[in-house]
């Protein structure tokens, strides 16, 4: 039977200038298997390369990024995650060809497609100085683990410190273990951040960017918890005792009982009665009332419905509201939570 027009499907594939043409071949063949697109059926796929946004794989191929390391096959590993598909299906249509016997019902296999040249390359732009670079997010911060997971800790340490905090306990937390305490190690040992992209639109996620690489790795150990802490500190005792110091000096979530009463309320309010709930599980019942009396009564009341009917996810919760206490004491919004634990022991 003659094609019906209407039915073809036009595919545009936009792709990095940094991919070979074997790398190109592999995706556009990868593209076109995925599709089921066939020539009989005049289906049409354009190939071609540009310079695309800046993505966190290509940042950390730098050769600065990565100081100088041999990369080896993390480098090609690099190079095809940052393959991006900018566009596809210009125009979809249904798919199922008719059968030259019934002419209906039934999908006749599509014979290999050949995709035809691809368009050459647009001239590259000279580099940013600092990369404008997309949120992480939570599959993202899985890829970045798995491309980092040999090293080197130069490369780790210099995501967790552009990354935001959310972000970069995500990618800590999946991090090898010698990978991970290397890259606690450069961070104590690291000054202020770098400016962050002056052209962003996010002013919250430049904020949170702008941070020197020790308290970056506050962040991250108060939103892991005590076991990760613990873990940078016995590293970190010998090599940099003073960072240690202060890592261990950092709050436990039990100790917010002791905040006045009006700070805590102001930390409080940005969490949900459903978090709120999850970090108070598994607490004494005196840091359960401490924090139910720093909440409006409504919210009090729904925290401990939750509450009785059980609730998970505490630990995370609970690194959640330290983060945030922390970020507001360095902000000088809240009074510092030390000389609070401190009075409540006098008082004791």
């Amino acid at each position: 039977p003659v094609p019906d027009p209407g039915s073809a499907l036009a595919v545009t594939l936009v792709v990095d200038e940094a991919l070979s043409d074997a790398e190109l071949k592999a995706a556009t063949d990868a593209v076109a298997r995925a599709l089921g697109l066939a020539s009989e059926r005049g289906d049409t796929l354009r190939a071609s390369r540009a310079p695309l946004a800046p993505t966190w794989a290509k940042a950390l191929a730098e050769p600065g990024v990565r100081s100088g390391a041999a990369a080896g096959g993390t480098a090609g590993a690099l190079a095809l995650a940052g393959l991006l598909l900018v566009a596809l299906a210009v125009k979809t249509r249904p798919l199922t060809l008719p059968s030259p016997a019934s002419g209906r019902g039934e999908e006749a296999p599509p014979k290999a497609f050949d995709p035809g040249p691809s368009a050459p390359a647009a001239p590259s732009p000279a580099p940013a100085a600092v990369p404008v670079l997309p949120p992480l997010g939570a599959g993202g911060a899985a890829a970045a683990a798995e491309l980092l997971r040999d090293g080197p800790a130069a490369a780790a340490e210099w995501l967790l410190r552009r990354a935001t905090p959310e972000e970069a306990a995500a990618v800590y937390a999946r991090l090898p273990r010698q990978v991970r305490l290397d890259a606690a190690r450069l961070l104590a040992d690291a000054g202020p951040a770098g400016d962050p992209p002056a052209d962003s639109a996010d002013l919250v996620m430049r904020a949170a960017r702008r941070v020197s690489g020790l308290e970056r790795l506050e962040d991250v150990v108060l939103r892991l918890g005590a076991e990760v802490r613990d873990e940078a500190c016995a590293h970190l005792r010998l090599a940099s005792p003073a960072a240690a110091g202060r890592l261990n000096a950092l709050p436990l979530f039990p100790d917010l009982a002791a905040a006045d009463v009006d700070d805590l309320r102001l930390c409080l309010s940005a969490f949900s009665t459903a978090r709120l709930a999850a970090a108070l599980a598994g607490e004494t019942p005196g840091v359960r009332i401490a924090f139910l009396d720093a909440l409006p009564g409504v919210a009090a009341d729904l925290v401990r419905e939750r509450l009785e009917r059980g609730t998970s996810g505490g630990a995370s919760a609970c690194g959640e509201i330290l983060a945030r206490w922390r970020g507001l004491e360095r902000a000088g919004r809240v009074r510092p939570l030390a000389e609070a634990v401190a009075r409540a022991e006098d008082g004791a």
